[in-house]
């Protein structure tokens, strides 16, 4: 379970992870979600998912046990 922010909405989303998913993926599947739920479209076309917790950018296509995010984590969409 991790927090995900989203600062143009400036809310806060929970979600539940496969710890295998990739950061690609996770954003891709976050950004559809969010697009449905509260019908916006994102317009900048390179967005990343930072991790709070250890100061950097999840890298695409590892997933993120790999890259150390754990529950609890907070991820910023930026």
């Amino acid at each position: 379970m991790v927090d995900v922010l989203i600062p143009p909405l400036e809310d806060v989303f929970d979600f539940e992870l496969d710890e295998r998913i990739d950061a690609g993926t996770l954003r891709e599947n976050i950004e559809e979600l969010i697009s449905r739920e509260k019908k916006v479209i994102f317009q900048v076309t390179k967005r990343e998912l930072f991790n709070y917790r250890m100061g950097e950018f999840l890298e695409e296509g590892r997933p993120l046990k790999e890259q150390g995010t754990i529950n609890g984590d907070r991820l910023i969409l930026v």
